[in-house]
């Protein structure tokens, strides 16, 4: 396609998970959550749970916070430093959409409680 199109070469790096798994990045993240006074963290997928959360917590991914309409979306508190924040785990933004590889299940929840979101603020 580069050739075809004489598109100019691709300069995103490619991802690597191994960057994410370090205690360095772990306290990059906790400092930044004490700086910003935030209360509230939404987690969207697994890799934030399973690289950042896990690491101060049992949740280790996003079904082990439940996995019915009863479950998800809902507030759960954790303590990150000796400070507590209510975390809401919601599905990644391409599995709510259903895009590439994606389990319908959590996409009806996440549709389900999209639209429970919107009758609990009118």
């Amino acid at each position: 396609m580069v050739k075809k199109f004489n598109l100019p070469e691709c300069t995103i790096p490619k991802f690597n998970v191994r960057k994410l798994i370090n205690s360095e990045r772990l306290n990059e993240i906790a400092d930044e959550l004490e700086q910003s006074k935030a209360e509230k963290i939404i987690l969207l997928g697994d890799l934030p749970i399973k690289h950042f959360l896990s690491c101060f917590s049992d949740y280790k991914k996003l079904s082990d916070f439940g996995s019915t309409i009863n479950d998800y979306g809902k507030e759960h508190t954790v303590s990150i430093r000796n400070k507590t924040y209510q975390v809401i785990p919601l599905v990644h933004p391409r599995q709510a959409a259903a895009l590439g590889r994606s389990i319908l299940d959590w996409k009806k929840l996440h549709d389900e409680w999209i639209i429970n979101q919107q009758n609990s603020n009118n």
